[in-house]
């Protein structure tokens, strides 16, 4: 099928746009789910092929500007570029796709080792897995691939919920991230199983921790056993409502001999955190990193007003010490945050020194004309 766009969007597409949303551009509704489309200008020149959904928010995303391509090819290819981009700064563990910044939009790969754990929410895609798999394969000699696809956007494509191993089955794997090492199980774990986005900051996070620490919505530890293996912190606090994590909180701390160390508090921080509080519990280092609050369908006010409280408490358990707080949610911008943050610590009537701001790893490259790939940040805020 043919799709004339305006010469915008056309322009926009040939300086790097990927997907193309429903206010930009609407498609014909006879169109079904993942049909690739040829894409023409104005003029009439041959732009890309694309995959079309009209009842997305995503109605096209740009899949290659050949006319005719090998799918296999075109996986095999773009898994290789992405795979050297990231062994320049990983080996074994690392976010392998990233979708639009790899030109596989909607297409996500975690590679953990010998495991390799994938989600797709592109219906173009999904029609290829076995191919995708195939071309895994070929590239990297691994003992499982698994497909974790149970999310809330996928269900927004029109896709159902998956989760199969298409290679083996290996679910449970060690990896090491700096000093640290962690148990990974992309069954039982939170999203493709380990939140690979906070890596560099959980490392500059165990240089700084001392004293006291309380790791807050600690999902595995990532935070808290990176403080741990630091030999100025006496004791350090898990709080999470996870069974399962917390399961692993313990095999973590196991495994980084530092189990004499840790305490862990099972339950809801929004509800913990004010007994601590009434307790006169202080701490020299508070961990915050809740999953993102403004999603899709969360009013922004509603997510922003949590986010205020959580951290309030947080700084009022605080004499003088370190608060390091993140927010995953591309709706909420690191000035905002800033402020929401500062506005908590005069409201204690405490002051704060931003000292740093930390990022999303390497492996999760931002591109042109797709700011949402960048939402993760992380501000390390000294309180007193």
């Amino acid at each position: 099928m043919r799709i004339i766009i305006p010469e915008k969007l056309a322009e926009e597409i040939l300086q790097g746009k990927r997907v193309i949303v429903k206010k930009e551009f609407r498609l014909p509704e006879n169109i079904k789910p993942g049909t690739l489309v040829d894409i023409y200008d104005e003029k009439g020149n041959f732009i890309c092929k694309a995959s079309a959904n009209p009842y997305s928010n995503i109605v096209l995303r740009v899949i290659s500007f050949e006319k005719d391509f090998d799918i296999k090819e075109l996986f095999l290819e773009r898994l290789k570029k992405a795979k050297k981009f990231r062994e320049r700064f990983y080996k074994g563990t690392y976010r392998w796709v990233y979708s639009e910044a790899d030109f596989l939009s909607g297409l996500i790969v975690d590679k953990y080792n010998d495991i390799v754990v994938f989600q797709n929410s592109n219906p173009f895609f999904e029609k290829y897995k076995r191919e995708l798999v195939e071309a895994i394969l070929e590239i990297e000699d691994i003992e499982a691939i698994y497909e974790k696809d149970k999310y809330r956007s996928r269900v927004l494509e029109g896709l159902k919920e998956v989760e199969k191993f298409w290679y083996g089955n290996k679910e449970e794997t060690i990896i090491e991230e700096g000093k640290a090492r962690f148990y990974v199980n992309v069954v039982l774990g939170q999203k493709t199983g380990f939140f690979l986005d906070q890596r560099e900051n959980r490392i500059f996070f165990e240089g700084i921790a001392e004293g006291k620490v309380l790791d807050v919505f600690a999902y595995t530890g990532g935070f808290g056993i990176h403080a741990a293996l630091n030999p100025n912190v006496e004791k350090v606090v898990f709080i999470e409502k996870d069974e399962k994590a917390t399961y692993y909180i313990k095999k973590n701390a196991e495994l980084n001999d530092v189990k004499d160390k840790i305490e862990i508090i099972e339950g809801d921080a929004f509800k913990i955190l004010p007994k601590l509080v009434d307790k006169g519990e202080k701490f020299d280092v508070v961990n915050l990193d809740p999953a993102g609050l403004a999603v899709s369908g969360v009013p922004k006010a509603k997510a922003m007003k949590s986010l205020y409280i959580i951290n309030s408490f947080a700084i009022k358990l605080i004499k003088e010490g370190y608060l390091v707080t993140s927010d995953c949610s591309y709706y909420i911008h690191l000035e905002e945050f800033k402020e929401l943050i500062f506005k908590a610590i005069r409201y204690n009537k405490k002051e704060g020194k931003l000292f740093h701001i930390g990022r999303q790893a390497f492996d999760h490259p931002v591109v042109s004309f797709h700011k949402e790939l960048e939402y993760l940040k992380t501000l390390y805020i000294y309180i007193n």
